[in-house]
């Protein structure tokens, strides 16, 4: 009994400490579901949360293979309100969202490893209450590329409150790529050596 007990409470912190991603709570995912979740109610501010929820990043290569015609035409907006179409045939795209730990941390990530990336990923900005303005998107997105002293990736956004269900569904970060004809998603935070194998 004492065994049993034990083996249960053993295999509770290693699925809590498994989660290396924001998204809905016990989401089926590979990285074994979020603890910040979407449903949440954010401010409209950025917080430096890059001490929270801090884990090892995953290790492992795990990317899935998604359908590429909904990431052929992605309608995003930029920074001036003009809207866009993204595609991932171009180059990968990486739906992040401002109060998520693991994408912050991410991007800190890959700005230290942006010289070493044959490929850039676009950002766009996800995650946004009801009611976000694209002027809220903007200011947010400055204040988090100077705190977080960020590269200057290229950045859309969606303000959307479900878009992240849409295009993100595991939750964030979710980098979306083309590699030998077929598009794959990469969701949470992963090891710099998973990020160069996908972006080199």
């Amino acid at each position: 009994m004492r065994r049993i007990g034990f083996t249960t409470v053993l295999c509770s912190a290693l699925a809590l400490g498994a989660v290396v991603g924001c998204g809905n709570v016990g989401e089926p995912s590979q990285s074994g579901g979020a603890k910040v979740v979407r449903a949440q109610a954010h401010p409209l501010v950025f917080q430096n949360r890059t001490q929270e929820y801090v884990t090892s990043p995953d290790a492992r290569f795990d990317p899935q293979t998604v359908g590429s015609s909904l990431y052929e035409n992605v309608p995003v907006l930029q920074a001036d309100g003009k809207p866009a179409h993204l595609d991932v045939a171009r180059g990968p795209i990486l739906f992040v969202a401002y109060w998520c730990p693991h994408c912050q941390r991410t991007l800190q990530l890959f700005t230290k490893l942006i010289s070493q990336f044959k490929q850039t990923p676009t950002l766009v900005a996800v995650g946004y209450p009801k009611g976000a303005t694209l002027a809220d998107a903007v200011r947010i997105n400055h204040t988090e590329r100077q705190q977080l002293r960020l590269a200057n990736f290229p950045t859309y956004y969606m303000l959307a409150s479900d878009a992240g269900d849409k295009y993100a569904p595991l939750g964030y970060p979710t980098l979306v790529y083309r590699r030998d004809g077929q598009t794959f998603s990469l969701f949470g935070e992963h090891t710099s050596a998973i990020w160069k194998q996908v972006l080199s």
